[in-house]
């Protein structure tokens, strides 16, 4: 049951669907579950959650950055060791700023790791900024 959060955990319980254990869906839940986590974390403002101050991303949008690169990287940079810190089922973490080829600006990152229950499987995530500035994450 590592591959579900707590709180996932506990809603199955409560609605009595408890899943079926095959080495697939253990993999499968994990990652999509891992997934959602990364969205909502990365959705949160750093300074935000009473119980935690470090807990949440930077708010860059007021950082005196030269470029969209070197901001990129000082994010990319912030990400990992959030998630690091608080994804403890993703390991060997590497985030990469992905420069966009398009004059427009756009912030997208891709999150490479392996999954730490199920003999270190490598991972990949990729995420954008939707333009109400809401974080997605993909697999």
């Amino acid at each position: 049951m590592y591959e579900m959060r707590l709180l996932e955990r506990i809603k199955n319980l409560e609605e009595k669907n408890l899943p079926q254990t095959s080495p697939n869906n253990d993999i499968s839940r994990a990652i999509s579950s891992i997934s959602s986590h990364l969205q909502r974390m990365l959705n949160v403002r750093k300074g935000s959650v009473i119980i935690d101050k470090e807990y949440g991303v930077p708010d860059f949008t007021n950082s005196p950055f030269d470029s969209l690169s070197e901001m990129g990287k000082t994010m990319a940079e912030e990400i990992k060791e959030f998630i690091e810190r608080y994804e403890p089922r993703l390991g060997n973490v590497k985030v990469v700023f992905l420069e966009s080829e398009e004059k427009e600006l756009v912030l997208k990152f891709k999150i490479e790791g392996e999954l730490i229950f199920k003999n270190k499987l490598p991972v990949t995530f990729e995420t954008w900024m939707d333009p109400n500035g809401k974080i997605v994450v993909s697999r």
